[in-house]
């Protein structure tokens, strides 16, 4: 044994920056999938607004409630959505399903969102109104 020993082997230098090179491989490759994960996250939220808008744009009478195969959505570039109505066994309703897609190619497994809501059937309730309007009216009232 050295009596004066003041440094390190070369041993233990190599071994220190072995250690160190693989933390960093790893917490490299975690910070990675923490950025691919957080850009899911971010498109799938994205996915959901834009399929809540599409249903309240057509539960509120803004857009028609009428089947799309697929359409562009005007203010989202790389964006498509689709518009099904569907009978439920419940009378005078549909359920209205709204599906949001990235336009990409299924190799890179885009996001898909699909938000489905039961809503009044539309002829059912345009002829609701016009009975209640001929309701409203009295007997003996000419029409103009």
């Amino acid at each position: 044994m050295i009596a004066g020993r003041r440094g390190f082997s070369l041993l233990e230098v190599i071994l220190a920056m072995a250690i160190l090179l693989g933390a960093i491989v790893v917490l490299g490759e975690l910070a990675r999938n923490g950025r691919k994960n957080a850009a899911g996250a971010r498109d799938w939220t994205q996915a959901e607004l834009m399929a809540e808008t599409l249903v309240a744009e057509v539960t509120s009478g803004v857009r028609p409630a009428e089947p799309i195969e697929e359409g562009q959505l005007e203010s989202f570039d790389g964006w498509r959505y689709s518009i099904a109505l569907e009978p439920v066994d419940e009378p005078g309703l549909v359920a209205l399903e709204v599906t949001v897609a990235q336009d990409l190619p299924e190799e890179k497994r885009p996001v898909r969102f699909t938000l489905v809501r039961w809503i009044h059937q539309p002829s059912i309730e345009e002829t609701t109104t016009e009975s209640a309007d001929r309701q409203s009216q009295p007997a003996n009232a000419s029409a103009p």
